[in-house]
Protein backbone atom coordinates (compact mmCIF):
# COMPACT_ATOMS: atom_id res chain seq x y z
CA UNK A 1 0.00 0.00 0.00
CA UNK A 2 1.31 3.34 -0.79
CA UNK A 3 1.75 5.69 1.63
CA UNK A 4 -0.40 8.36 2.56
CA UNK A 5 0.69 11.94 1.77
CA UNK A 6 -0.49 14.93 3.49
CA UNK A 7 -0.86 18.30 1.69
CA UNK A 8 -3.07 21.42 2.34
CA UNK A 9 -5.20 22.97 -0.09
CA UNK A 10 -8.60 25.37 0.46
CA UNK A 11 -11.59 25.24 -1.41
CA UNK A 12 -14.67 27.35 -1.16
CA UNK A 13 -17.72 24.98 -1.66
CA UNK A 14 -19.51 23.75 0.92
CA UNK A 15 -21.54 20.69 1.52
CA UNK A 16 -23.94 20.51 4.71
CA UNK A 17 -25.74 17.23 5.70
CA UNK A 18 -27.06 15.11 8.20
CA UNK A 19 -24.83 12.02 10.19
CA UNK A 20 -25.21 8.36 8.22
CA UNK A 21 -25.23 5.79 11.33
CA UNK A 22 -24.33 2.51 9.23
CA UNK A 23 -21.48 1.95 6.45
CA UNK A 24 -24.49 0.41 3.83
CA UNK A 25 -26.38 3.91 4.70
CA UNK A 26 -23.77 6.06 3.83
CA UNK A 27 -24.20 9.77 3.16
CA UNK A 28 -22.27 10.51 -0.15
CA UNK A 29 -19.76 13.75 0.38
CA UNK A 30 -18.20 15.39 -2.29
CA UNK A 31 -15.10 18.38 -2.84
CA UNK A 32 -15.58 20.86 0.20
CA UNK A 33 -17.27 21.40 3.76
CA UNK A 34 -19.57 18.56 5.16
CA UNK A 35 -20.77 18.89 8.77
CA UNK A 36 -21.00 15.72 11.26
CA UNK A 37 -23.78 15.56 13.79
CA UNK A 38 -23.71 13.77 16.64
CA UNK A 39 -21.36 10.01 16.59
CA UNK A 40 -23.58 7.64 17.87
CA UNK A 41 -24.03 5.18 14.81
CA UNK A 42 -22.45 1.72 13.96
CA UNK A 43 -18.73 1.16 14.92
CA UNK A 44 -16.82 -1.68 12.48
CA UNK A 45 -13.11 0.03 12.89
CA UNK A 46 -11.95 -2.75 10.17
CA UNK A 47 -8.57 -0.53 10.65
CA UNK A 48 -8.43 -2.12 14.72
CA UNK A 49 -6.57 1.21 15.93
CA UNK A 50 -9.13 2.37 18.21
CA UNK A 51 -11.23 1.53 21.51
CA UNK A 52 -14.93 3.39 20.20
CA UNK A 53 -17.81 2.60 20.68
CA UNK A 54 -19.19 4.65 17.64
CA UNK A 55 -19.30 5.94 14.56
CA UNK A 56 -20.56 8.34 11.54
CA UNK A 57 -20.01 6.92 8.11
CA UNK A 58 -19.45 8.87 4.72
CA UNK A 59 -19.12 7.49 0.91
CA UNK A 60 -17.15 9.15 -1.75
CA UNK A 61 -17.01 8.80 -5.40
CA UNK A 62 -13.66 9.48 -6.87
CA UNK A 63 -14.13 11.37 -10.46
CA UNK A 64 -10.86 12.36 -10.34
CA UNK A 65 -7.26 10.91 -10.87
CA UNK A 66 -5.07 12.29 -7.85
CA UNK A 67 -4.65 12.97 -4.50
CA UNK A 68 -7.51 13.17 -2.43
CA UNK A 69 -7.54 14.58 1.40
CA UNK A 70 -9.85 14.04 4.13
CA UNK A 71 -8.92 16.33 7.22
CA UNK A 72 -11.37 17.78 10.11
CA UNK A 73 -8.38 20.42 11.01
CA UNK A 74 -10.61 23.20 10.71
CA UNK A 75 -10.62 26.50 12.74
CA UNK A 76 -14.54 26.12 13.43
CA UNK A 77 -13.13 22.58 15.03
CA UNK A 78 -12.56 24.19 18.33
CA UNK A 79 -13.57 22.45 20.84
CA UNK A 80 -16.37 24.87 21.82
CA UNK A 81 -19.70 24.58 19.06
CA UNK A 82 -17.57 21.65 17.59
CA UNK A 83 -15.16 18.76 18.45
CA UNK A 84 -11.90 19.32 18.62
CA UNK A 85 -10.71 15.96 19.16
CA UNK A 86 -11.61 13.42 16.33
CA UNK A 87 -10.75 9.82 15.05
CA UNK A 88 -10.56 8.55 11.07
CA UNK A 89 -10.82 5.21 9.17
CA UNK A 90 -10.33 5.56 5.64
CA UNK A 91 -11.16 2.24 3.47
CA UNK A 92 -11.80 1.06 0.40
CA UNK A 93 -14.04 -2.23 -1.04
CA UNK A 94 -17.60 -2.72 -0.01
CA UNK A 95 -19.34 -2.61 3.41
CA UNK A 96 -19.24 -6.25 3.34
CA UNK A 97 -15.40 -6.34 2.95
CA UNK A 98 -13.67 -3.00 3.67
CA UNK A 99 -10.15 -2.62 3.64
CA UNK A 100 -8.47 -0.49 5.18
CA UNK A 101 -6.31 2.40 3.62
CA UNK A 102 -5.16 4.72 6.10
CA UNK A 103 -6.42 5.85 9.91
CA UNK A 104 -5.38 9.03 11.91
CA UNK A 105 -6.25 10.30 14.98
CA UNK A 106 -3.95 13.02 15.86
CA UNK A 107 -2.33 15.18 13.35
CA UNK A 108 0.24 16.87 15.95
CA UNK A 109 -0.03 15.45 19.04
CA UNK A 110 3.36 17.58 19.94
CA UNK A 111 1.58 20.46 19.33
CA UNK A 112 -1.51 19.46 21.04
CA UNK A 113 -3.78 19.07 17.55
CA UNK A 114 -6.08 16.58 17.96
CA UNK A 115 -7.93 16.47 14.94
CA UNK A 116 -7.15 14.37 12.07
CA UNK A 117 -6.20 13.98 8.03
CA UNK A 118 -5.27 11.20 5.70
CA UNK A 119 -4.71 11.49 2.04
CA UNK A 120 -4.79 8.76 -0.49
CA UNK A 121 -4.52 7.98 -4.21
CA UNK A 122 -8.05 8.04 -6.20
CA UNK A 123 -8.84 7.00 -9.56
CA UNK A 124 -12.05 7.97 -11.55
CA UNK A 125 -14.81 5.25 -10.47
CA UNK A 126 -13.09 4.61 -6.86
CA UNK A 127 -15.07 4.17 -4.24
CA UNK A 128 -13.99 5.10 -0.47
CA UNK A 129 -15.37 4.82 2.86
CA UNK A 130 -15.10 7.12 5.84
CA UNK A 131 -15.70 6.03 9.19
CA UNK A 132 -15.41 8.66 11.79
CA UNK A 133 -15.61 7.42 15.39
CA UNK A 134 -15.80 8.59 19.14
CA UNK A 135 -12.91 7.95 20.20
CA UNK A 136 -12.07 10.41 22.35
CA UNK A 137 -15.39 12.74 21.80
CA UNK A 138 -19.17 11.97 20.30
CA UNK A 139 -19.71 15.56 19.62
CA UNK A 140 -20.22 16.83 16.48
CA UNK A 141 -17.51 19.17 14.07
CA UNK A 142 -17.02 19.75 10.08
CA UNK A 143 -15.10 18.04 7.52
CA UNK A 144 -13.78 18.91 4.28
CA UNK A 145 -12.65 16.84 1.44
CA UNK A 146 -9.87 18.47 -0.83
CA UNK A 147 -9.31 17.36 -4.40
CA UNK A 148 -5.92 17.55 -5.82
CA UNK A 149 -6.13 16.85 -9.37
CA UNK A 150 -2.88 15.25 -11.15
CA UNK A 151 -2.04 14.99 -14.88
CA UNK A 152 -0.21 12.03 -15.62
CA UNK A 153 1.80 11.89 -18.35
CA UNK A 154 1.54 9.13 -21.39
CA UNK A 155 4.84 9.33 -21.69
CA UNK A 156 7.92 11.88 -21.66
CA UNK A 157 10.70 12.48 -24.64
CA UNK A 158 14.02 13.48 -23.20
CA UNK A 159 15.89 15.89 -22.15
CA UNK A 160 13.94 15.97 -18.93
CA UNK A 161 14.65 15.57 -15.29
CA UNK A 162 12.21 14.37 -12.25
CA UNK A 163 13.38 16.11 -9.17
CA UNK A 164 10.37 15.40 -7.01
CA UNK A 165 9.13 18.87 -6.93
CA UNK A 166 5.54 17.87 -7.20
CA UNK A 167 5.00 14.68 -5.05
CA UNK A 168 1.86 13.98 -6.34
CA UNK A 169 3.11 13.17 -9.62
CA UNK A 170 5.26 10.31 -8.05
CA UNK A 171 2.37 8.69 -5.71
CA UNK A 172 -0.12 9.00 -9.13
CA UNK A 173 2.20 8.46 -11.81
CA UNK A 174 4.60 6.45 -10.56
CA UNK A 175 4.14 2.83 -9.39
CA UNK A 176 5.64 1.64 -5.90
CA UNK A 177 5.25 -1.85 -4.66
CA UNK A 178 6.02 -3.37 -1.28
CA UNK A 179 6.94 -6.74 -2.51
CA UNK A 180 8.08 -7.62 1.54
CA UNK A 181 4.97 -7.00 2.31
CA UNK A 182 5.88 -5.11 6.05
CA UNK A 183 3.62 -1.86 4.91
CA UNK A 184 7.15 0.10 4.31
CA UNK A 185 7.58 1.52 0.64
CA UNK A 186 8.30 4.34 -1.35
CA UNK A 187 7.57 7.55 -0.58
CA UNK A 188 8.27 11.41 -0.98
CA UNK A 189 10.24 13.03 1.86
CA UNK A 190 11.62 16.75 2.38
CA UNK A 191 13.92 16.02 5.61
CA UNK A 192 14.78 19.19 7.80
CA UNK A 193 18.17 18.17 7.88
CA UNK A 194 19.78 21.88 9.42
CA UNK A 195 16.60 21.18 11.98
CA UNK A 196 15.38 24.75 11.65
CA UNK A 197 11.85 23.70 12.78
CA UNK A 198 11.24 23.69 7.98
CA UNK A 199 11.76 21.18 5.70
CA UNK A 200 14.95 22.22 3.46
CA UNK A 201 13.12 22.57 0.30
CA UNK A 202 14.32 19.24 -1.40
CA UNK A 203 12.10 16.16 -1.96
CA UNK A 204 13.54 12.93 -3.04
CA UNK A 205 12.24 9.87 -2.97
CA UNK A 206 12.72 7.96 0.08
CA UNK A 207 12.80 3.96 1.46
CA UNK A 208 13.84 2.67 4.80
CA UNK A 209 15.78 0.09 5.69
CA UNK A 210 14.88 0.86 9.95
CA UNK A 211 11.59 2.23 11.44
CA UNK A 212 12.64 5.34 13.98
CA UNK A 213 9.12 4.92 15.69
CA UNK A 214 9.05 1.08 16.15
CA UNK A 215 13.28 0.67 16.88
CA UNK A 216 13.31 -2.10 14.42
CA UNK A 217 15.11 -3.23 11.36
CA UNK A 218 13.91 -3.96 8.46
CA UNK A 219 14.03 -6.06 5.38
CA UNK A 220 12.79 -4.23 2.14
CA UNK A 221 12.17 -5.20 -1.26
CA UNK A 222 10.67 -2.32 -2.33
CA UNK A 223 10.42 -0.65 -6.27
CA UNK A 224 9.35 2.45 -7.76
CA UNK A 225 8.45 2.23 -11.14
CA UNK A 226 8.67 5.64 -13.33
CA UNK A 227 6.00 6.71 -16.12
CA UNK A 228 6.62 6.14 -19.68
CA UNK A 229 9.89 7.20 -21.50
CA UNK A 230 9.40 7.72 -25.36
CA UNK A 231 12.82 7.02 -27.31
CA UNK A 232 11.35 6.21 -30.32
CA UNK A 233 12.47 9.41 -31.64
CA UNK A 234 15.97 8.51 -31.58
CA UNK A 235 18.19 6.32 -34.46
CA UNK A 236 20.84 3.91 -33.91
CA UNK A 237 24.17 5.84 -32.64
CA UNK A 238 22.61 7.99 -30.24
CA UNK A 239 24.14 8.36 -26.72
CA UNK A 240 21.34 7.86 -24.32
CA UNK A 241 21.83 8.31 -21.12
CA UNK A 242 20.17 7.97 -17.66
CA UNK A 243 21.27 9.24 -14.64
CA UNK A 244 20.10 10.47 -11.30
CA UNK A 245 21.23 11.00 -7.15
CA UNK A 246 21.46 8.43 -4.57
CA UNK A 247 22.66 8.53 -0.70
CA UNK A 248 22.44 6.74 2.22
CA UNK A 249 20.62 9.57 4.36
CA UNK A 250 22.61 8.67 7.92
CA UNK A 251 26.55 8.67 7.30
CA UNK A 252 26.82 6.43 10.39
CA UNK A 253 24.30 3.81 8.48
CA UNK A 254 24.26 4.33 4.62
CA UNK A 255 25.37 1.26 3.06
CA UNK A 256 21.79 0.72 1.16
CA UNK A 257 21.88 -1.95 -1.55
CA UNK A 258 20.15 -0.60 -4.28
CA UNK A 259 19.36 -1.48 -8.41
CA UNK A 260 18.35 0.46 -11.08
CA UNK A 261 16.80 -1.62 -14.03
CA UNK A 262 15.30 0.00 -17.88
CA UNK A 263 13.08 -2.48 -19.71
CA UNK A 264 9.65 -1.76 -22.28
CA UNK A 265 7.55 -3.41 -19.65
CA UNK A 266 7.04 -2.34 -16.67
CA UNK A 267 6.62 -5.50 -14.38
CA UNK A 268 9.30 -7.02 -12.19
CA UNK A 269 9.74 -9.77 -14.02
CA UNK A 270 10.57 -8.16 -17.12
CA UNK A 271 12.92 -5.59 -15.13
CA UNK A 272 14.98 -8.64 -13.55
CA UNK A 273 15.57 -10.47 -16.58
CA UNK A 274 16.91 -6.75 -17.94
CA UNK A 275 20.31 -6.77 -19.03
CA UNK A 276 20.42 -2.98 -18.33
CA UNK A 277 20.97 -2.64 -14.84
CA UNK A 278 23.32 -1.04 -12.04
CA UNK A 279 23.73 -2.41 -8.83
CA UNK A 280 25.30 -0.91 -5.28
CA UNK A 281 25.37 -0.40 -2.16
CA UNK A 282 25.61 3.31 -1.96
CA UNK A 283 27.41 4.17 1.28
CA UNK A 284 30.27 2.39 0.04
CA UNK A 285 30.43 4.75 -3.11
CA UNK A 286 30.57 8.32 -2.05
CA UNK A 287 27.15 8.37 -0.92
CA UNK A 288 27.53 8.26 2.50
CA UNK A 289 25.25 10.97 4.17
CA UNK A 290 25.49 13.08 0.90
CA UNK A 291 24.38 12.97 -2.79
CA UNK A 292 26.59 11.12 -5.39
CA UNK A 293 25.98 11.40 -8.74
CA UNK A 294 25.38 7.79 -10.90
CA UNK A 295 24.74 7.39 -14.46
CA UNK A 296 23.87 4.08 -16.75
CA UNK A 297 24.10 3.89 -20.51
CA UNK A 298 20.21 2.97 -21.80
CA UNK A 299 21.47 3.85 -25.89
CA UNK A 300 20.65 0.34 -26.84
CA UNK A 301 17.01 1.36 -26.14
CA UNK A 302 16.87 3.56 -29.51
CA UNK A 303 14.10 3.84 -30.71
CA UNK A 304 11.43 2.20 -28.23
CA UNK A 305 9.44 2.94 -25.14
CA UNK A 306 10.89 2.18 -21.27
CA UNK A 307 10.60 2.51 -17.51
CA UNK A 308 12.83 3.03 -15.16
CA UNK A 309 13.01 1.09 -11.59
CA UNK A 310 14.79 1.54 -8.96
CA UNK A 311 14.46 -1.91 -6.03
CA UNK A 312 15.90 -1.11 -2.56
CA UNK A 313 16.80 -4.77 -1.23
CA UNK A 314 19.00 -7.25 0.46
CA UNK A 315 19.76 -4.81 2.86
CA UNK A 316 18.48 -4.29 6.89
CA UNK A 317 19.25 -2.42 9.61
CA UNK A 318 20.51 0.62 7.96
CA UNK A 319 18.72 3.54 7.40
CA UNK A 320 17.31 5.18 4.50
CA UNK A 321 17.75 5.25 0.95
CA UNK A 322 17.16 8.07 -1.08
CA UNK A 323 16.80 9.22 -5.26
CA UNK A 324 16.81 12.67 -6.63
CA UNK A 325 16.90 14.17 -9.81
CA UNK A 326 16.55 11.52 -12.23
CA UNK A 327 16.91 12.37 -15.65
CA UNK A 328 16.95 10.99 -19.45
CA UNK A 329 19.25 12.97 -21.99
CA UNK A 330 19.73 11.93 -25.69
CA UNK A 331 22.84 13.05 -27.11
CA UNK A 332 22.57 12.43 -31.44
CA UNK A 333 26.01 11.70 -33.12
CA UNK A 334 27.19 14.38 -35.38
CA UNK A 335 26.32 12.15 -38.76
CA UNK A 336 22.42 12.24 -37.35
CA UNK A 337 22.82 16.19 -36.41
CA UNK A 338 24.23 16.67 -40.16
CA UNK A 339 21.19 14.54 -42.04
CA UNK A 340 19.04 17.66 -39.68
CA UNK A 341 21.11 20.36 -41.29
CA UNK A 342 22.62 21.77 -38.21
CA UNK A 343 24.84 24.54 -38.59
CA UNK A 344 27.19 26.58 -36.05
CA UNK A 345 28.73 29.73 -37.63
CA UNK A 346 31.30 31.21 -37.63
CA UNK A 347 33.87 29.76 -35.65
CA UNK A 348 35.90 30.56 -34.62
CA UNK A 349 33.30 33.78 -33.67
CA UNK A 350 33.58 37.26 -32.67
CA UNK A 351 30.59 38.98 -31.97
CA UNK A 352 27.68 36.63 -32.85
CA UNK A 353 27.33 33.13 -33.35
CA UNK A 354 24.65 31.75 -35.82
CA UNK A 355 22.94 28.83 -35.30
CA UNK A 356 20.65 27.06 -37.62
CA UNK A 357 18.61 23.46 -38.32
CA UNK A 358 16.77 22.86 -42.05
CA UNK A 359 14.70 19.98 -39.93
CA UNK A 360 13.90 19.93 -36.58
CA UNK A 361 13.17 23.45 -34.14
CA UNK A 362 15.98 24.14 -31.92
CA UNK A 363 14.46 24.61 -28.42
CA UNK A 364 17.16 25.67 -26.44
CA UNK A 365 21.04 26.94 -26.04
CA UNK A 366 23.49 26.56 -23.45
CA UNK A 367 27.45 27.80 -23.82
CA UNK A 368 29.45 26.93 -21.09
CA UNK A 369 33.07 27.09 -20.10
CA UNK A 370 35.84 24.39 -20.31
CA UNK A 371 34.75 23.48 -16.78
CA UNK A 372 31.40 23.20 -17.05
CA UNK A 373 29.65 26.22 -16.01
CA UNK A 374 26.66 27.81 -17.97
CA UNK A 375 27.83 31.23 -19.19
CA UNK A 376 24.95 31.41 -21.67
CA UNK A 377 21.45 29.87 -21.54
CA UNK A 378 18.64 30.97 -23.90
CA UNK A 379 15.19 29.51 -25.06
CA UNK A 380 14.67 29.30 -28.96
CA UNK A 381 11.41 27.59 -29.87
CA UNK A 382 12.90 28.47 -33.59
CA UNK A 383 14.99 27.12 -36.57
CA UNK A 384 17.21 29.52 -36.13
CA UNK A 385 18.93 31.97 -33.60
CA UNK A 386 21.62 34.67 -33.16
CA UNK A 387 23.62 34.32 -29.97
CA UNK A 388 25.74 38.10 -29.21
CA UNK A 389 28.99 36.05 -27.98
CA UNK A 390 30.85 39.36 -27.72
CA UNK A 391 30.92 39.62 -23.92
CA UNK A 392 32.44 36.56 -23.46
CA UNK A 393 36.49 36.60 -22.92
CA UNK A 394 39.17 35.20 -25.69
CA UNK A 395 38.80 31.36 -25.45
CA UNK A 396 37.06 28.02 -25.99
CA UNK A 397 33.85 27.04 -24.89
CA UNK A 398 30.69 24.47 -25.85
CA UNK A 399 27.63 24.87 -27.10
CA UNK A 400 24.94 22.84 -26.11
CA UNK A 401 21.68 22.63 -28.48
CA UNK A 402 18.78 21.03 -27.49
CA UNK A 403 16.14 20.18 -29.85
CA UNK A 404 13.63 17.26 -30.06
CA UNK A 405 15.80 15.09 -31.95
CA UNK A 406 18.38 15.20 -28.95
CA UNK A 407 21.36 17.12 -28.06
CA UNK A 408 24.22 18.13 -29.75
CA UNK A 409 27.93 19.56 -28.11
CA UNK A 410 29.62 21.70 -30.23
CA UNK A 411 33.32 23.53 -29.19
CA UNK A 412 33.35 26.90 -29.98
CA UNK A 413 36.35 29.47 -30.02
CA UNK A 414 35.81 32.92 -28.89
CA UNK A 415 38.49 35.27 -30.49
Amino acid sequence: MKKTLLIVFLLENFFLANSQNTCASALTATAGVTTVGIVNGTLIDACGGGSASAAEWYVYNSNISGIVTITSDLPQNDGMMNSDDTYLNVYSGSCGSLVCISSNDDINLGASNYLSEVSFIAQPGDTFYFEWTDEWNSDGFDFQIIENVVNCPTSISPPFTENFSNPAVVYVCWDSLDEDGDGFNWDVADYDLDQDGNPDGNPCLRSASYDNDSFSALTPDNWVISYPIDLTAYPAGTTIELSWLARGIDPSYPDENYSVYVATNNTTTDFAASSTSFTEIIGQNGGAGVFASKSLDISSFYGQTVYVAFRHYNVTDQFELNIDDVAVSATLSTEDFALNGFKIYPNPAFNELNIASENVEISYVKILDINGRIIKETAINNNECKINVSDLFTGVYFVNIESQKGTLVQKLVKQ
